[in-house]
């Protein structure tokens, strides 16, 4: 039940003003503002500027031919080791050097052929031109 902020007497749920000190009730509005206000932010931010949609999917492109790279890489690198299946690759890292080429640098653990487990690195230089992404050289660098 509702009190009058001025004598603190109970007030009925639909009064308008209180019925001992004439004081006009105070209605709390601030809830369904804030409400409104973020219902309003909402609807105005999910409207995307087409240019900002062209954006994404270029990225989203870009994206995708960098994962294409890199896995090209570890595919590669795996095929040339002695244990393919021992390999555990420790990072990646994939840089563009023009529109469809990239320079993957990446360091693995695997087993060498005396049964020791080593860790390396290598490079990959990959052209994503066409319509899949090969590896032209591969370099160790320890």
């Amino acid at each position: 039940m509702p009190y009058c902020q001025g004598c603190r007497k109970p007030l009925p749920a639909n009064a308008r003003f209180c019925s001992s000190c004439g004081i006009p009730r105070r209605r709390k509005v601030l809830l369904p503002v804030l409400i409104g206000v973020v219902v309003l932010f909402v609807a105005l931010g999910s409207r995307d500027d087409p240019k900002m949609e062209a954006a994404r999917a270029r990225d989203g492109l870009k994206e995708s031919l960098k994962a294409e790279a890199q896995t090209a890489c570890r595919l590669t690198i795996k095929h040339n080791l002695k244990a393919p299946d021992s390999a555990d690759f420790q990072w990646f890292d994939v840089r563009r050097v023009d529109q469809k080429k990239f320079y993957v640098a990446t360091q693995v653990d695997a087993i060498n052929s005396f049964g020791a487990k080593l860790r390396s690195k290598f490079g990959c230089a990959v052209d994503c031109t066409g319509d899949e992404c090969t590896v032209t050289s591969i370099v160790e660098a320890n």
